[in-house]
């Protein structure tokens, strides 16, 4: 995966602003919070690139132990993952994340070829 660097529209965005409340559209890029309620984020994710055909770009813990990565990103069509190499520095942060970081893409499953079981699955009433 190849990033260009990305202006950040959080000056242009209410201070109250709910992104877990919005449709996305087109390409959207996150950096959900990484506490508990991250697994509502990655769901978030995952049903507006599959509803509204937005491709979702997020950082996101390398947490692979979790059952939201297994549910939502591990071997799913779509889903695109670059773990990086070393830890995530922030700027003007004194230390590096305590944790390693990953690159997900989240893509509209529909683009993609399907298998047969996938097939049967949407088909069912």
């Amino acid at each position: 995966m190849h990033f260009q660097k990305m202006q950040s529209v959080w000056s242009t965005l209410p201070r109250r602003f709910d992104g877990l409340n919005q449709t996305y559209e087109g390409t959207v890029w996150m950096n959900p919070p990484y506490g508990k309620t991250i697994k509502g984020w990655i769901e978030k994710e995952f049903q507006e690139a599959n509803c509204t055909q937005s491709t979702v770009v997020s950082l996101l813990p390398a947490r692979t132990d979790t059952k939201w990565f297994h549910e939502n990103i591990y071997n799913k069509y779509g889903v695109e993952v670059e773990f990086k190499k070393s830890r995530l520095r922030f700027v003007d942060a004194k230390n590096s994340a305590p944790f390693p970081s990953m690159v997900v893409v989240l893509k509209p499953v529909l683009t993609h070829r399907l298998t047969i079981a996938e097939v049967v699955v949407l088909q069912l009433p």
